[in-house]
């Protein structure tokens, strides 16, 4: 029976490396993965978070979704690059709701405001809750 000696190495001490490196490889990128999408949700939540308390505050809403809305658009974009499957097509429903309530209700004209006041179409996304669409993309959130 050979003795071990040190600095030998064996077929099965190779794989045992190679198959512990992969390991710790495959671990260190879905580390990075997750933590990417952990930084993405905390600047999605920072960039809602002022905007939501003021509207829950009594502050019209339309005038805080226009002076935040790009901010916000730009956090949902970041963190929807995080997304994939199911996630990502629940979350983009939920921006698209929201880019669409601010749309209809903060980019109106004077004139779109007086004339087209009466349109079912209008009335149906104005009556929408922003802080509702708010707080349906921040469910996805999670971190």
């Amino acid at each position: 029976m050979p003795e071990f000696e040190l600095g030998t190495f064996s077929i099965g001490t190779l794989i045992g490396l190679l198959l512990g490196a992969y390991v710790g490889h495959a671990l260190a990128i879905r580390r990075g993965k997750i933590q990417s999408r952990h930084n993405a949700a905390i600047e999605l939540k920072k960039a809602f978070s002022r905007c939501a308390l003021q509207i829950e505050n009594g502050e019209n809403p339309t005038i805080m979704v226009s002076a935040e809305y790009h901010k916000q658009h730009e956090a949902a974009m970041d963190y929807s690059a995080t997304l994939n499957g199911r996630a990502l097509k629940n979350f983009n429903r939920a921006v698209n709701e929201y880019t669409e309530w601010f749309k209809v209700v903060c980019n109106r004209t004077a004139a779109q405001t007086l004339y087209e006041e009466d349109d079912p179409e209008y009335l149906k996304i104005k009556n929408k809750d922003p802080l509702a669409l708010i707080n349906g993309m921040l469910k996805y959130a999670n971190t």
